[in-house]
């Protein structure tokens, strides 16, 4: 996961996939006062984490085929960029 703050700072931190560490991530990103979540619809692994995030913040779902297109996006950290 990567939080971009709009000065341009980037935090990474990684969670676990169960609702509890969903809801630890949940904080996280409260904590740094996000307020849009963008994340790629990959399969049905989306579907938990947009459970647990929905209803807290903007959420944005895109496909990971529009991603892939972008220049330089090779890897799943710079997706999350």
């Amino acid at each position: 996961m990567c939080i971009i703050t709009e000065e341009g700072e980037i935090f990474r931190e990684r969670f676990g996939v169960l609702t509890p560490e969903l809801e630890q991530m949940r904080v996280y990103l409260q904590e740094h006062g996000t307020t849009d979540v963008c994340m790629e619809s990959t399969s049905v692994y989306w579907i938990p984490v947009w459970n647990v995030l929905e209803g807290h913040f903007r959420m944005k779902l895109v496909n990971p085929y529009f991603i892939r297109q972008l220049p330089g996006r090779k890897s799943d950290v710079k997706d999350a960029e």
